[in-house]
């Protein structure tokens, strides 16, 4: 259920000063390692924080553990808090990060966590000749496309990106 009216303002002042710290500093001044896994502690703690938004949060987590290794043990800390969370996506995400911030794991770490490049349905087409069919995942759902044209919704399909048989057409 959404938060009662006026709850924003009261949980703001949590999240808004160190935010507003940051803000205020030179823009080429380093945050501390430990003032930004306390922001983002902050938000995971929240009650206002919605599964989605912890999500985004362990997600940060595993990818600032990659790049800032003075940081990796706190940030290991924080994702595995959520390995016995009772929500399923938090639990798997968070024993994903955690095994995936495993030492033995040190070699694919960088590549499993790089940026992801956005999904080009043009080049996709172009390769397919636009003449088959393909499932995309939109804020709907996952939908079956056809020459770049929505044709029906999909249940259970291929997956992202996957083609199925030539349309009819």
């Amino acid at each position: 259920p959404p938060p009662p009216p006026g709850a924003a303002h009261v949980a703001a002042p949590a999240f808004s000063g160190a935010v507003l710290d940051a803000i205020k500093r030179s823009s080429y001044e380093a945050i501390p390692v430990a003032e930004v896994l306390g922001l983002l502690d902050a938000v995971l703690k929240s009650h206002l924080a919605t599964v989605q938004t912890k999500s985004y949060v362990l997600t940060a987590l595993a990818k600032l553990a990659a790049k800032l290794p003075e940081g990796r043990a706190e940030t290991a800390e924080l994702v595995s808090q959520y390995a016995s969370s009772m929500s399923l996506e938090l639990q798997q995400r968070s024993c994903e990060y955690a095994s995936l911030l495993d030492d033995r794991w040190a070699a694919v770490r960088p590549e499993a966590l790089a940026r992801m490049p956005a999904l080009d349905l043009a080049a996709i087409k172009a390769k397919a000749g636009g003449e088959q069919t393909m499932s995309v995942a939109s804020s709907d759902g996952l939908v079956a496309m056809n020459g770049g044209q929505p044709v029906a919704a999909v249940d259970g399909g291929p997956t992202l990106g996957g083609f199925d048989a030539p349309s009819a057409a």
